[in-house]
């Protein structure tokens, strides 16, 4: 049962988490994926083994995707948990505080839950299909704002022409912000820190969790001409509190990515 499953997952990630925290002070061990700027760190490893171990023992028959080791190659099905054990691998190696743990529980291809947790400042954001989006035990909200000059605005790229988003943004919201974690950008438009976050080249591991908890807290998630997504549909992705949405859609599309 899905509530099972939800229950399992809170304790885990929760648990897992603070073992994670523990690590903080711990040496990193960085290895590279594709290049020098896709990097590793040996806690991102070993903190996903610890996930899959349990969930197998727990639920044997279930799929799992998962950023590191190739398991990402496996394709959904009926019951498919998606982890990313470390969203920020760049942040946590430097020893940034701005990272966290993405785990979300999908069915056909559908989201039924996600959870996203930051051991540092011990923020669990959560939602369950229909039930509405919590941080801890409080339900949030997207925030209200509808003026982009009142407004701040999350990018997730490092491109030169995110660049040009970023003097683009600059001109017409509040602030521009590249925070380096996916998850946790997205889970800020849904607790109503931020109005949006703007996703490029993502994948479904960075945005499983995030997809459900932004649409559960009232929020909105397209691609960039505005066009509602699965959450396969990674490449260009605005997660926002939706009123403002249109506007934010023409900004992004005047660069030419």
């Amino acid at each position: 049962m899905p509530r099972k499953r939800f229950d399992f997952a809170m304790q885990l990630v929760k648990n897992i988490g603070s073992e994670l925290k523990r690590l903080e002070k711990a040496e990193r061990i960085i290895s590279y994926k594709t290049n020098e700027l896709d990097l590793v760190t040996q806690f991102d490893l070993e903190i996903q083994e610890e996930f899959v171990r349990a969930i197998i023992e727990k639920y044997p028959s279930d799929t799992i995707l998962a950023e590191e080791k190739g398991l990402s190659k496996v394709k959904p099905s009926s019951a498919t948990w998606i982890i990313d054990p470390i969203d920020g691998t760049a942040n946590f190696a430097h020893g940034l505080p701005l990272y966290c743990i993405s785990l979300a529980y999908y069915e056909n291809s559908n989201p039924v839950f996600g959870l996203i947790y930051s051991p540092k400042t011990d923020e669990l954001f959560s939602a369950f299909h229909n039930d509405g989006a919590f941080l801890n035990d409080s339900k949030i909200m997207v925030s209200r704002r509808n003026n982009l000059k009142e407004s701040i605005i999350t990018i997730g790229t490092s491109t030169l022409s995110s660049m040009e988003l970023l003097n683009l943004l600059h001109e017409n919201v509040r602030r521009p912000r590249v925070l380096g974690t996916a998850a946790l950008q997205s889970a800020f438009v849904a607790a109503g820190y931020s109005e949006a976050f703007i996703g490029y080249r993502l994948n479904i591991w960075d945005i499983a969790a995030a997809y459900i908890i932004v649409k559960e807290a009232g929020g909105k998630v397209t691609d960039w001409s505005g066009k509602e997504i699965t959450p396969w549909e990674t490449e260009k992705m605005l997660f926002s509190n939706g009123l403002m949405h249109k506007e934010l859609c023409s900004l992004i599309n005047t660069i030419d990515f």
